[in-house]
């Protein structure tokens, strides 16, 4: 139903405003002066000018809802389950703060918490009925990639269709299913044969590489913690979804599990400094990181700083320096 202005509504006799007013509120379900001003429908101050009242409770006598205004419908878990659902689609998001929430449903906290104890029991209920839907999909993962690729074809889209498109269609799963099975939703698009620029940060092979690294310098697994607070690894998110798991466990599982398939050469830490130092003779200075990797005579700049347990190359040199110049004297 059309919203109106105050110019609007003084061209309508009380009694035509009254039918168009209730008409309004009981197909919105509009009982209460709070949910009105949200409605927008018109200025509750304007309103009341208009019919010459001065309160709410006048409002609903005058149009006979007095059973509703004290009894209004009572809202279900179903609903506000739905309602978390929708605002994850329009955010594009799989976690929904309060404050989001609130906005996109119209219901307060203290609503959630009444009828789940919390927020956090809220949110868990949500992402179970969102595990059991995706669990009900028995497509195979081609089937869902030919899924995708002919409805971008009924689109006409080259690239494509987008995170909206699927949102405004009931011809396709929502585009949470084709996250969950396939990781994320950059992967998803290039199995279906549709690049994506720009999108794609890291690497799969370039988290391993990270975070082998970094168990190699602390001489054990980071713990999911100690990843989050590093600001040089990709957050947590992200490497999950690469790993296509839930778990940091199973990330090092597999991390582990093919370094041990590799085979390195051992090299001692006397034996780094020999040939380091032996470079920087040659050279005459510090070689860079890149002129390390570069050099087939080096160790691995991981093994290198495995060795000396720190990631600051020049230190490494400072120290090689100073040790080889004191043996000289």
């Amino acid at each position: 139903m059309a919203k109106y202005t105050s110019k609007e509504i003084v061209n309508f006799s009380d009694e035509e405003f009254l039918k168009i007013l209730k008409k309004f509120m009981e197909e919105n379900e509009v009982y209460t002066s709070k949910q009105f001003v949200k409605s927008k429908f018109i200025n509750l101050q304007t309103l009341y000018k208009k019919l010459n009242i001065n309160s709410w409770f006048q409002l609903i006598e005058m149009l006979n809802l007095q059973d509703k205004y004290k009894n209004p419908r009572k809202v279900s878990k179903e609903e506000l389950i739905q309602k978390y659902k929708e605002a994850q689609k329009k955010l594009n998001k799989e976690k929904i703060t309060i404050t989001e929430f609130e906005k996109e449903a119209s219901h307060g906290i203290k609503l959630v918490s009444k009828l789940f104890g919390s927020w956090k029991e809220f949110v868990e209920k949500c992402d179970s009925e969102l595990t059991r839907e995706i669990n009900v999909v028995t497509e195979t993962n081609e089937e869902l990639i030919e899924m995708y690729q002919k409805f971008s074809e009924k689109l006409g889209k080259i690239k494509g269709a987008s995170i909206q498109d699927i949102k405004n269609s009931k011809d396709i799963y929502s585009y949470s299913v084709f996250v969950k099975r396939f990781g994320s939703w950059v992967e998803f698009k290039k199995l279906a044969g549709y690049y994506v620029a720009g999108r794609n940060k890291y690497t799969k092979d370039e988290i391993f590489k990270k975070l082998s690294l970094k168990s190699i310098l602390k001489g054990r697994r980071l713990s999911q913690n100690e990843i989050i607070a590093e600001k040089d690894l990709p957050a947590l998110e992200t490497i999950l979804k690469a790993f296509k798991t839930t778990k940091v466990s199973q990330v090092w599982n597999e991390i582990e599990g093919k370094n041990k398939t590799q085979s390195f050469k051992t090299y001692s830490k006397d034996e780094i400094k020999d040939l380091l130092w032996k470079e920087y003779l040659a050279k005459g200075n510090f070689l860079s990181v890149a002129e390390i990797k570069k050099n087939k005579n080096l160790p691995g700049i991981s093994t290198i700083y495995r060795k000396y347990k720190t990631t600051k190359i020049l230190d490494i040199w400072n120290l090689i320096k100073e040790e080889m110049e004191h043996n000289d004297l």
